[in-house]
């Protein structure tokens, strides 16, 4: 079964995308804000596809529940990840944001694929189509004969 996180502090949005993934035979990690994620991430191996929303909750110092809410975690949250795991895990992010200030953040992202929210089934496919090709390139990186 394949794995994959999901980083987004909306619950309901959350849960059902946790569904479908599911229904699609993803095991589903849900993180609600960057710290969990990083949490999750620092404690299992690896995950096959990684969702962030762009709209996340940054935590003013010790105070937590105080929150600014702001695109600009979600796009430092995908620009680490993009660092940390390029080219070994898909990052995906997604947005509920208007199409256009999604092609704003497309531009901003660069290479990492965008999502609009609520999700259309082909592009969540397209997106989940990134995990196999991800995982076709491990078996083709391995040496011959293993």
């Amino acid at each position: 079964m394949k794995s994959a996180l999901v980083i987004d502090d909306d619950f309901d949005f959350r849960e059902i995308f946790s569904l479908i993934l599911a229904e699609n035979d993803y095991a589903v990690w849900e993180a609600t804000s960057v710290e969990e994620a990083f949490d999750i991430l620092r404690a299992e191996d690896t995950f096959d596809i990684i969702f962030c929303d762009l709209h996340l909750p940054f935590t003013l110092g010790d105070q937590s529940a105080e929150y600014v809410y702001s695109e600009e975690v979600g796009l430092k949250t995908l620009s680490q990840l993009q660092w940390v795991y390029h080219g070994q895990i898909p990052i995906v992010a997604m947005s509920a944001a208007p199409d256009s200030d999604l092609l704003l953040y497309q531009e901003r992202l660069g290479s990492i694929p965008m999502m609009g929210k609520p999700v259309r089934k082909e592009v969540l496919d397209s997106m989940l189509d990134l995990s196999s090709h991800f995982e076709s390139q491990k078996v083709d990186e391995r040496p011959h004969g293993h």
